[in-house]
């Protein structure tokens, strides 16, 4: 698979070795991708622009090391926004919140795997960097963390509107569909 050669010339800091991270770092072992593991919070003497930080999830914000990438202006990113800049070519759901992401995505999975090529992952255990190397498909699904809703808020709401809510709209009518024939079905069955 072709990838953006310009992004991965790039230095990356891997912020905190969790397990999102540690499936980045195969990709870059991979991929020949210039990058160290920062698993302190001190600040950095070397660091600059030049820099991207991909922040593992929970870490919160507020660390010695991101107050100092914030003063340099250097970007700081999770595994998700990294993936989205590698593979713009997959369709994504983004579900936060504070409780019920779980359960959404296995709902929205079960209805969609039906018609589409799907996939679940995220805050669920399973890091997204699992499917980089998946070929075309027409529909992922992925869970955020809620504290990370602001940074897709524009991806998300321009996804939402145009393609991911009309589509739903639509498999959810289909299934209801689905759902009232099978019991007309049975009803027809019982009167013979």
């Amino acid at each position: 698979m072709a990838w953006n050669n310009v992004l991965l010339s790039k230095k990356f800091i891997l912020y905190k070795e969790g397990i999102s991270n540690k499936s980045v770092e195969e990709f870059f072992i991979r991929n020949k991708v210039d990058y160290f593991v920062k698993c302190d919070d001190d600040e950095l003497n070397y660091l600059d622009k030049d820099f991207i930080v991909i922040k593992s999830p929970g870490i919160p914000s507020d660390t010695l090391f991101l107050k100092q990438c914030r003063r340099l202006n250097v970007k700081v990113i999770n595994d998700i926004e990294l993936f989205y800049l590698l593979r713009s070519d997959i369709k994504y759901i983004g579900i936060t919140g504070s409780c019920g992401k779980t359960t959404t995505c296995n709902l929205l999975y079960n209805i969609m795997k039906e018609k589409y090529n799907v996939f679940v992952c995220g805050n669920i255990g399973i890091p997204i960097f699992k499917f980089i190397d998946v070929k075309q498909v027409a529909f992922s699904g992925f869970v955020l963390f809620t504290f990370l809703m602001s940074i897709f808020l524009t991806i998300s709401a321009f996804i939402l509107g145009k393609w991911i809510l009309p589509k739903i709209a639509n498999l959810i009518e289909q299934e209801n569909q689905n759902m009232v024939n099978r019991m007309v079905l049975r009803e027809s069955d019982k009167r013979e």
